[in-house]
């Protein structure tokens, strides 16, 4: 009877740690992250609607723009046709500052648009996200909580990958692209617009450490009452 209430505070202690040490692809949704251009059921929206998980904030020729970040569909015509079409990825659309898709920008590369777009964990952890990316004039900078990942530079007629990693805190994260408008132009105000597709979202989970100690004393107390 004894061996047998061992083990079952054993497995009971296990039980209690399991869920802190379990680690893998998750669902993007589940954390409330969304590709661009989307609604809630990952369906892209309407032309010249508002998409309700990304925000635009802008420096430099950019500054003052946002916060709210446009969709723009193939119904609305340019600059979609040199920008991938809506049928080159069905689950997301593109964003842009405004209806028109126009913004300011600069010949030397000052003018940056950040695109952001906040989720949730419910603990700190390591966290990488992966996916495709599409931009004019082209993405400069991708980051989660402020940590820069990897991209391939790319224009707006294709797509191309992207990967951030971070060791995140707390429960509140935002990942962000940053996109150039103009650099190099002889006019460099005109079209910008960004369209991301997330792929994977990798996430290992690390209890803070009052969580691990309480889970340890626990552990001991079960095991001291049934040993």
């Amino acid at each position: 009877m004894r061996k047998g209430l061992k083990w079952l505070a054993v497995s009971v202690l296990v039980l209690m740690i399991s869920p802190f040490a379990s680690a893998g692809l998750i669902s993007q949704t589940d954390l409330g992250l969304y590709n661009t251009g989307v609604d809630d059921s990952g369906i892209p929206l309407a032309d010249n609607a508002i998409d309700p998980h990304w925000t635009l904030s802008g420096t430099g020729a950019a500054e003052g723009q946002g916060p709210d970040a446009i969709v723009t569909r193939e119904a609305g015509g340019f600059p979609i046709g040199p920008w991938l079409l809506d049928a080159a990825d069905p689950a997301s659309a593109w964003i842009t500052p405004a209806a028109d898709t126009n913004g300011p920008g600069a010949t030397d590369g000052t003018a940056i648009y950040e695109f952001s777009t906040g989720f949730t964990t419910s603990i700190g952890g390591t966290l990488t996200i992966t996916g495709t990316q599409s931009a004019d004039n082209g993405v400069v900078g991708v980051a989660l909580d402020g940590m820069a990942g990897t991209f391939t530079q790319v224009g707006f007629n294709t797509f191309a990958d992207f990967s951030v990693t971070a060791e995140i805190t707390g429960t509140d994260h935002v990942l962000s692209f940053q996109v150039v408008n103009g650099a190099g132009e002889a006019n460099p105000d005109g079209p910008i617009g960004l369209r991301v597709h997330i792929n994977t979202v990798d996430f290992t989970p690390i209890p803070e450490p009052m969580t691990l100690s309480l889970l340890a004393l626990g552990g001991v107390i079960i095991l001291r009452k049934h040993w």
